[in-house]
């Protein structure tokens, strides 16, 4: 399964280590304001692309491009719709 997750936080760590914890063969990708990096999470190898308020690495359009579907688990705060603000005046 590939996952992409925007942000990295609690929720999308635990439902990460509910789908390995299934064996589920996972390819992830997630954003974070940690520097564009190969990184591990369980035992997992994922890449991570840079996003924070006042940048984004610009491959990670390229990456959203590829998604097919997703789902959204967040709390509504100060980023409401910022990804799309962001992403769209490239």
């Amino acid at each position: 399964m590939k996952l992409f997750c925007f942000g990295f936080g609690q929720v999308a760590q635990s439902f990460v280590d509910h789908l390995l914890n299934f064996n589920v063969d996972l390819r992830l990708t997630t954003t974070s304001r940690k520097n564009t990096s190969e990184l591990t999470f369980k035992n997992l190898n994922y890449f991570n692309y840079e996003f924070n308020e006042n940048d984004f690495d610009k491959d990670l359009t390229q990456s959203i491009t590829r998604v097919r579907s997703y789902f959204d688990i967040r709390s509504p705060n100060k980023w409401e719709g910022y990804v799309y603000r962001k992403i769209s005046k490239k």
